[in-house]
Parts: C-alpha cells; sequence; structure tokens
C-alpha cells in the first residue's frame, strides 16, 4: 500500500477514535455519579441514604482531585515548555536575541486576562443582586404604606385585627419576595452548584461557583479544546507513519485523562443528561478539528501563523493556572475533610501524566 494513502487512513482512524474515546471518557463520571445519587436516593433508611450520598461526594472529591493533579501536570509538563519552545524557536527564525522571558510574560498576561474576566463578571452579578434586593425592600415599603393607608377610615377593633393579620401577611411575602429573587437569580445564572458538602471559604471564584456561574467551568473548556486543537494541528501536520502512531498514542492517551477530568469537574453542574449528551459532541470534536487543519495545511505555516499559534497557547496557559489555582484548589481544601488524602490525590494526578510525559518524551 503507498505510503501516503495509508498515512490517510491513519489519520481517519486517528481522528475517529479521538472523538469517540473522548465522547465516552467525558460522559462515563458522570453516569457513574448519577447512578450513585439515584442509589442512594432509593435506600429506605434516612441515616443510610446520607451516608451513602457522603460517601459518593467524598469520592467524586477524590476524583475531582485527582483531575487536578493532571490540570497541573498538564500545564507545567505540556503547555508551558511547548510554549516556550515554540517562542524560542520563532525568534531564532527572526534573528532576535533577547533574555527577555516572552513565554511567561504571554502566559501571565494570560491569567490576569482571566481575571480580568472573572472579576468583571462579579462586580456585574453583584450589581444586579443589589438592585433585585433594593426592588424587594421599596416593594414591600410601599405595600406597607399602602396596607396602613387603607386602615386609618376603619373602626378601631376592626384595626386591630387587621393589624395582627398584617404581621402574619408580611412575613409571608417578604418570604415569598425572598424566594422569587432567589429562584430568578438561580434562572438568570447557569447552574454550577457543588453538592459536595464542602464548608467553602469567601474566595470569589468559590462565590461564582455557589451562586450558579458557569465562568470556571467555561473558561476550563475553552483552554482544554485550544490546546486539543493544536494537539490535532501537529498530528495532521505528521508525515512520518511511525511518528504519527506514536504521537497519536500519546495524545489519545493525555485526551481521556483530560475527558474524564473534565467529566468529573461536570458532576457539580446541575444539568439534564441530554444537555451533556450534547456538550459532549462538541468537546470531542477538537482533536478531529484540530486534525483536520493540520490536513489541509499539509506544511508548518509561516512566521505570522507560528506567532498567533504561540500567543494562544501561552493564554491558555495562562487560564489553566487561574482555573486550578483560584477556583479548583481553593474549592476543594476549604473543606475540612480529608486533607491529606486530597494532597495525595493531586498528587496522583499529577503523577500520571508526568510518567505519560516521560515515557513518549523518550
Amino acid at each position: 500500500m503507498d505510503n501516503h494513502l495509508l498515512l490517510q487512513l491513519l489519520r481517519a482512524g486517528f481522528a475517529t477514535c479521538f472523538y469517540l474515546l473522548t465522547f465516552a471518557c467525558y460522559l462515563a463520571p458522570i453516569l457513574i455519579a448519577k447512578y450513585w445519587k439515584s442509589k442512594a436516593q432509593s435506600i429506605a433508611s434516612p441515616d443510610r441514604a446520607i451516608q451513602s450520598k457522603q460517601f459518593g461526594n467524598r469520592i467524586i472529591s477524590w476524583f475531582n482531585c485527582t483531575a487536578i493533579g493532571i490540570f497541573l501536570s498538564t500545564c507545567f509538563l505540556g503547555i508551558f515548555p511547548n510554549v516556550k519552545d515554540m517562542f524560542t524557536t520563532l525568534l531564532q527564525k527572526l534573528d532576535q536575541n533577547t533574555q527577555f522571558p516572552l513565554a511567561e510574560c504571554v502566559i501571565v498576561f494570560g491569567f490576569i486576562l482571566t481575571l480580568l474576566l472573572e472579576q468583571s463578571l462579579l462586580s456585574w452579578q453583584e450589581r444586579k443582586e443589589s438592585r433585585l434586593q433594593d426592588d424587594i425592600e421599596q416593594n414591600r415599603g410601599l405595600l406597607e404604606e399602602c396596607e396602613m393607608q387603607d386602615l386609618s377610615d376603619e373602626p378601631s377593633y376592626i384595626r386591630e385585627e387587621h393589624e395582627l393579620s398584617l404581621v402574619d401577611g408580611f412575613q409571608s411575602k417578604s418570604l415569598r419576595l425572598s424566594n422569587c429573587d432567589e429562584q430568578n437569580i438561580n434562572d438568570d445564572n447557569l447552574s454550577i452548584t457543588n453538592d459536595i458538602d464542602h464548608g467553602r471559604s469567601h474566595n470569589h471564584m468559590s462565590l461564582l461557583v455557589h451562586r450558579g456561574s458557569g465562568f470556571s467551568f467555561l473558561i476550563l473548556v475553552l483552554a482544554c479544546g485550544l490546546h486539543s486543537i493544536f494537539e490535532g494541528i501537529t498530528l495532521g501536520l505528521q508525515t512520518s507513519t511511525t511518528k504519527a502512531v506514536h504521537l497519536f498514542i500519546a495524545i489519545i492517551i493525555h485526551q481521556c485523562l483530560m475527558a474524564v477530568a473534565l467529566g468529573i469537574n461536570s458532576t457539580k453542574l446541575k444539568y439534564s443528561f441530554g444537555f451533556y449528551f450534547k456538550f459532549a459532541l462538541g468537546l470531542s470534536a477538537f482533536v478531529p478539528a484540530g486534525i483536520i487543519i493540520g490536513i489541509l495545511v499539509q506544511h508548518a505555516p509561516g512566521t505570522i501563523g507560528e506567532l498567533i499559534s504561540a500567543f494562544l497557547q501561552g493564554l491558555s496557559a495562562g487560564v489553566f493556572l487561574h482555573v486550578t489555582f483560584q477556583d479548583f484548589l481553593p474549592s476543594e481544601f476549604s473543606n475540612k475533610k480529608d486533607r491529606i488524602l486530597k494532597v495525595l490525590f493531586v498528587l496522583l494526578g499529577f503523577c500520571m501524566m508526568a510518567i505519560i510525559t516521560l515515557f513518549f518524551s523518550m
């Protein structure tokens, strides 16, 4: 068989495998978590049901810590060195000899950009909640004023009875308004609520997660997707069959672990399975899309293309840093349970990716 035809068939097989395995690896933790929760709800004894749910939440938390280790390894052992090599090669092509840490600067810029987006979203959310609370207080005051004005023309004995009923009425109306306000806030935002019984700290990102904003998960998916597209492009540009196979094995293991980590993180979301299914369809397409782009290009991009590629990967590394250290780590370790065990699971996730990276770098 012609080597070019064999390479094209391998690329088609690679794209298919990436799509199917990423799809399965993302949905597997979600299905397991849903099964565990339904099993806990079917237990007749309340005490046993509570214990079963708590144990299930602890397991999810342990796996989430493993996912944090995978993200750390992906960032420091994968994206960081790659971005640095890309900028070094680019500067050599441009005959620029500088000691300025350009790669590190772009990575920090990505971190600050993500921080800016997060704080902007927080400010908007806090202003919205403040306006809703002011409207509730204003409506409550108007309601009390109207009720008291209507009572001023009534006999005293009717007024006394009505005042007693007003106390109960205002309390119930206040409760209903408060519930409506709370419901509207939850409906207006994405619902990312961590069911794990964590005593969260009051850092900004934990506030976002608990109040229902999907910002942290969204930027993580974007960072993973951007990184996956570049991996697919790298694979699509390979002209050696042997090197393409070796690269495929390395990337497929990395992608499966990444998909599992995202799936574990998605267990905190309160969405229907249909939403997860549609999301998995899109998530699985990142690497195949990169392979197709690499096949269409069939040659390394020019200087401008390399600069854009290095810059975008540097930004994605900054996003990884922000999400890991400002969101996931504080969120998990704000709970007093299993502190040392969680650190060990983070170490486990990091070591898994480190061993895979070491094996394929040799």
